[in-house]
């Protein structure tokens, strides 16, 4: 029985796990590799301390200060339920491959793994024109003419970023 079982390894879910360690909190990480999106991040200018830094260096640093503490990390570890049979007992998270662990706390910092566009090396152009973070990304494209592709929650904050930097929009 852990005291705290974190899925994902990005940001949000080394620096919980740094901070249940600290607690003396038995503390378990699961997630399916270190990292998804920030990984794959070619560029970060706005993590304070780092002015700028590419996202592999980044998760590699988080992941090594993380090792200063006692926290259970497992990798290559996929979630495929959890459930929650009442307050007393905590909760079980099924693994795949048919592994049941137990926690009294939660915490989901799975973070996101954005579409990538179906074009022709869609994927090469990421950092060289092609965002995923109009909100960290707007700066770079101050005066340029963009196209915003998506719709819901993302697209209307990609549109506001970038109308809060006066740019012109193709729709």
């Amino acid at each position: 029985m852990y005291d705290v079982i974190i899925i994902g390894t990005g940001p949000a879910g080394i620096t919980a796990g740094i901070y249940t360690a600290r607690k003396k909190l038995k503390t378990l990480i699961l997630s399916r590799d270190l990292s998804d999106q920030v990984k794959e991040s070619w560029i970060i200018e706005n993590y304070p301390g780092f002015p700028k830094i590419s996202g592999q260096e980044l998760i590699n640093k988080l992941f090594e200060h993380l090792k200063n503490y006692e926290v259970d990390v497992r990798l290559n570890k996929e979630v495929m339920e959890i459930k929650r049979e009442d307050r007393s007992t905590g909760f079980k998270v099924f693994v795949q491959g048919g592994e049941i662990l137990k926690a009294k706390s939660l915490i989901i910092a799975s973070g996101k793994i954005p579409r990538h566009l179906d074009i022709p090396d869609g994927v090469g152009f990421i950092g060289k024109g092609v965002s995923y973070c109009a909100v960290c990304d707007a700066p770079l494209y101050k005066n340029k003419i963009v196209a915003v592709v998506g719709s819901g929650n993302a697209g209307l904050e990609a549109i506001y970023s970038w109308q809060n930097m006066q740019k012109k929009f193709i729709f």
